[in-house]
């Protein structure tokens, strides 16, 4: 078993978004990742990210939020932690992609567009972080 592993380290601020997308590029590019699974794995990683920063801290006090990318053999591995307030992205009702953008209620579509992306998610919640796994199987891996 050989797992290459990367672990970032943001605040909980928006503007931290565009270290996603540097770390991302280039630990796939490292790890000779198609382009679809690099993008992918970045719009999964912005979308939750955006939401623990949107809505899991009540204060504007700064806080971190841990981010892991981890890779073996075919699987690709997306981690965040965070002391936010708790929020099981498992059990959010699904998003109305049916009705009419006028008629749809807002929010939702983050965990909608993640759960397209990845093959397997999983949360939980311990020490008062939420640990938030997202498992995809990558398309292409060349080693090294």
């Amino acid at each position: 078993m050989n797992i290459k592993r990367e672990t970032i380290v943001l605040k909980n601020d928006l503007s931290e978004i565009r270290k996603i997308r540097e770390t991302v590029e280039k630990f796939g590019e490292e790890h000779k990742l198609s382009p679809d699974d690099i993008f992918d794995m970045n719009l999964a990683l912005e979308e939750i990210v955006v939401n623990i920063i949107s809505y899991g801290y009540k204060t504007n006090e700064m806080r971190s939020i841990k981010v892991d990318l981890s890779i073996d053999e075919k699987i690709l591995t997306l981690k965040t932690e965070d002391d936010g307030v708790g929020f099981d992205p498992t059990k959010a009702p699904p998003a109305d992609v049916n009705s009419s953008m006028e008629k749809r209620i807002h929010g939702g579509f983050g965990i909608h567009i993640v759960k397209n992306i990845v093959d397997e998610i999983e949360y939980k919640r311990e020490n008062n972080k939420n640990i938030f796994i997202m498992k995809k199987n990558i398309k292409t891996y060349f080693k090294k």
